[in-house]
């Protein structure tokens, strides 16, 4: 009886915390567009040009998710995985809608594997319709090589719920607790 009550509390929390995030940043609100993050190899590492976003208020919440691909060679010391740190600035005019760093981490040992990342920055409103400049640059040594980037441009995406999320992560911590005790 404790194991499947366990069971259901995990798998609600999974759902209303994990699963509702995921949903809320990556998942919710339509793909209207997609720009490509040209990379430049240079010897201290990748960089970008910055690029023109075009968004409008009638956008309503405008979520921006940053996807990489990289590679890294063999992993000698599983404690220190391969990493890249970098900045994310959005602006509109003299204006930053946000400053935002974020950090692409190795999971894999292996040096044949594709990796894929994705970065969902900061919620948004657009206020005005105007082009919008979005600049990332490396802040730190690069532990992978960037293959290809691009940021796709979300409208209308859920601002998540924190109550829904906090629940969530609370069940979660219930369903392990009367799991294991």
């Amino acid at each position: 009886m404790e194991n499947s009550a366990g069971v259901a509390l995990l798998v609600i929390g999974l759902v209303l915390g994990p699963g509702y995030y995921v949903y809320s940043h990556f998942l919710s609100g339509k793909a209207v567009s997609t720009y490509p993050l040209p990379v430049k190899h240079q010897a201290a590492g990748n960089h970008f040009d910055p690029v023109r976003i075009e968004l409008s208020p009638d956008m309503g919440k405008v979520g921006l998710i940053l996807r990489f691909q990289a590679e890294h060679g063999p992993v000698t010391t599983p404690t220190k995985m391969p990493r890249n740190s970098y900045r994310a600035l959005l602006k509109s005019g003299n204006k930053t809608i946000f400053d935002q760093p974020f950090m692409l981490t190795s999971t894999s040992l292996e040096s044949e594997v594709l990796l894929n990342f994705h970065e969902a920055m900061p919620l948004f409103q657009a206020n005005t319709s105007d082009a919008y400049l979005l600049e990332i640059s490396q802040t730190g040594e690069a532990g992978m090589n960037l293959i290809s980037a691009d940021v796709q441009v979300r409208q209308g995406v859920v601002e998540p719920n924190n109550t829904l999320l906090m629940t969530g992560f609370g069940l979660l911590v219930a369903g392990v607790a009367v799991l294991l005790f």
